[in-house]
């Protein structure tokens, strides 16, 4: 630091007001007469970084965080982290911040850059677009992150009609949820009893963190593979079709179940997205009727009915099935019919349907049956190798008549 002598107020020109550094060069040896010096400059050396957690982008910034500390570089560089442009925050409390979201989006007229931080259990969020206009970290809700591997950014989600924001989605310790910045929803009400601790189905609380996801941008779903009931790894695979708001599951068989997902683009833009097993190989998923080279099943099934009026005091004959599907002519297979009557476990085949119509796009076929029940469900399935998608059903319907209260039920007995 500089030190300004007793006497003048100032050396070679300088103020002794501020406080200053100074270097002073020293020469072993006189210099020659020829030896002029008319610069001096310093080298900055710098600084390691090292044992960081993880790293992400935003606002054109690289990202580093370890533990609950974050830092983030000068905008549009990746190696300067001192200044006024950089930053150095914490968030929240002293547990770790294990993932982030990058989201861009619009209110009214005006356009926030919002960065989602998660925790196992909390989430933080910081708005702003640069240091001075930053507000944040804010906790918006105690729903944390179990599995970093499950987040994933859906670019555009209409959260109300006509308003699309881009929104994060992740696995939390009671569901799968969503969130654009400003409010936090349940994405999983149809699928709850995966994270239900009394159904057999429910993901294995000791490998929570083990599940990942990815979202599909070509057919705008998102894939979860979580462990489930006594697994010690993911063997379930779940995916949630957004515009239809619908989950489904994909049975690919214990041989050829998801170690990862990977979206890729092409040169194009064209978007795909590839899946990794055990075997060491990489596959196109949802890519023709064939995966791995092993047919595709697909399988459609309704669940129970009680066919008149939603009454569950009134017991139905079934006398009809019929099922409307788009035409496969390029399959000899047929349509696997199965119906359950109150619950079963074990159905009763019905005659197979062929999914053929020459000359037409969609086939139709009816059924005669008499099945007596409360509630009503047929499954329906079929397996190919031929015609780009195998089976897409698009109707159902029965023919029924109401016969009479159920048999656990007695004349004078309320219906409820």
């Amino acid at each position: 630091r500089y030190v300004p002598p007793s006497g003048p107020t100032s050396v070679g020109g300088v103020s002794a007001t501020p406080d200053l550094y100074y270097y002073k060069v020293v020469f072993s040896q006189n210099l020659s007469a020829d030896v002029q010096i008319y610069h001096a400059a310093g080298i900055p050396v710098q600084t390691d970084l090292k044992g960081y957690d993880f790293s992400f982008l935003h606002l054109n910034r690289l990202w580093l965080v370890r533990g609950n500390k974050i830092i983030a570089s000068s905008q549009d560089t990746a190696q300067v982290f001192n200044g006024d442009d950089a930053l150095e925050f914490e968030a929240g409390d002293n547990s770790n911040v294990t993932n982030a979201a990058s989201l861009t989006t619009r209110v009214g007229n005006s356009i926030y850059a919002v960065l989602l931080l998660f925790k196992d259990g909390q989430l933080y969020v910081l708005i702003g677009s640069n240091p001075e206009d930053m507000v944040g970290p804010l906790k918006i809700a105690d729903i944390g992150i179990t599995a970093p591997e499950t987040l994933a950014i859906i670019p555009s989600y209409e959260v109300g009609p006509g308003i699309s924001r881009p929104i994060a989605v992740w696995q939390s310790s009671d569901g799968i949820y969503m969130s654009d910045g400003f409010s936090v929803n349940l994405l999983s009400q149809d699928i709850a009893d995966r994270f239900d601790d009394r159904k057999s189905t429910c993901i294995n609380r000791t490998y929570v963190s083990s599940s990942f996801g990815a979202y599909d941008e070509k057919y705008n779903g998102y894939h979860w593979c979580y462990a489930e009931g006594s697994a010690t790894a993911p063997d379930q695979e779940w995916v949630y079709r957004f515009g239809v708001s619908k989950w489904f599951e994909i049975d690919r068989t214990a041989a050829k179940r998801l170690k990862g997902l990977v979206p890729v683009k092409d040169a194009s833009g064209n978007s795909y997205m590839y899946g990794l097993i055990a075997s060491g190989y990489m596959e196109r998923l949802e890519n023709g009727p064939t995966f791995d080279g092993v047919n595709i099943t697909y399988s459609f099934w309704p669940g129970d009915l009680a066919l008149y009026q939603g009454d569950m005091a009134v017991e139905t004959q079934l006398r009809g099935i019929k099922l409307v599907c788009k035409a496969n002519n390029d399959t000899a297979n047929t349509i696997s019919v199965t119906h359950y009557v109150d619950g079963d476990t074990v159905g009763t085949v019905v005659t197979a349907i062929a999914p053929q119509k020459v000359g037409r796009r969609t086939t139709s076929a009816y059924r005669s049956v008499l099945f007596d029940g409360v509630t009503h469900s047929t499954s329906f399935s079929l397996s190919s190798d031929l015609g780009t998608v195998g089976f897409e059903p698009l109707y159902l319907s029965y023919y029924f008549k109401g016969e009479r209260l159920d048999k656990g039920m007695s004349v004078g007995t309320p219906v409820t």
